[in-house]
């Protein structure tokens, strides 16, 4: 799966996930895995109620992180990639 910065990403709706304090813990059904996100990781999933770029989520990122650019679109990419390679995000390009 090819993920660059205008790659548009959005929840799997299938994927049941829950907030708790500042993570957020999901489970695919489909998998039978369980998940946990840290503060960042549960940040970037919440960002996905609506389909976004992954830059336009580097750049709510960079305004409430101290990141730099390119550490957060390194970083950022390789998390949606997991997502991706998991099945708990779609895709388009």
């Amino acid at each position: 799966m090819a993920i660059n910065l205008l790659s548009v990403i959005s929840k799997n709706t299938t994927i049941i996930s829950s907030k708790m304090d500042n993570e957020v813990v999901m489970m695919s059904i489909e998998k039978g895995n369980y998940y946990g996100l840290n503060p960042v990781a549960a940040e970037i999933w919440e960002m996905l109620t609506a389909p976004m770029t992954v830059q336009a989520i580097c750049v709510r990122l960079m305004e409430e992180f101290d990141v730099e650019q390119e550490k957060c679109f390194t970083e950022v990419l390789a998390y949606i990639e997991k997502l991706g390679n998991e099945g708990l995000i779609l895709v388009k390009d």
